[in-house]
């Protein structure tokens, strides 16, 4: 019988092994792996390398830019679709319509849409985040992070089939 505690990280599957920091800390990888993930997807990357691990790493993924706040002591990742809709703050009826939407995607996507006053612009804007596990020992890395990052499209469509209902039930 084999002891649990006592097996070695060499049985561990390829990929899994965390690192210890300095300071005794795991270390996951997750910022490297996910950089790697994003780049062998094609995505295009800007990293600041005077930042560090606090600012959010900006990528484009078909199209979209969004960011993602990942350091490599946590298997967690936050993704954020800033700014992708907007209104005009006086504009009741499309900040009702706009309000409905977002909970209408809300309940049908695991994700989360919000709306975020700019009251220099006088304009309302909509995103979207959502937080994804992303442990080393996920298989099939790329798949997976595209499966997440297509969340926020399926948001997308579904905020602007709602839109499109409100547009028509007003006609």
């Amino acid at each position: 019988m084999t002891d649990i505690n006592n097996s070695s990280a060499s049985n561990a599957p390829k990929g899994t092994e965390e690192q210890q920091n300095h300071d005794n800390t795991p270390n996951f990888m997750t910022r490297d792996n996910f950089v790697r993930a994003l780049e062998n997807m094609g995505c295009q990357i800007e990293i600041n390398e005077t930042s560090g691990e606090e600012l959010p790493l900006v990528f484009q993924f078909q199209g979209e830019h969004l960011l993602a706040t990942v350091s490599n002591d946590s298997i967690f990742i936050n993704l954020v679709d800033p700014c992708w809709y907007d209104i005009p703050l006086d504009d009741i009826e499309s900040l009702s319509v706009l309000r409905k939407a977002i909970n209408e995607v809300n309940s049908r996507i695991q994700l989360t849409s919000f709306y975020s006053v700019n009251a220099e612009d006088n304009r309302v804007n909509v995103h979207s985040k959502q937080q994804i596990l992303f442990h080393p020992c996920i298989d099939e890395r790329e798949d997976y992070l595209r499966f997440e990052l297509g969340k926020f499209f399926d948001a997308k469509r579904i905020f602007f089939l709602e839109l499109e209902k409100a547009k028509q039930k007003k006609e």
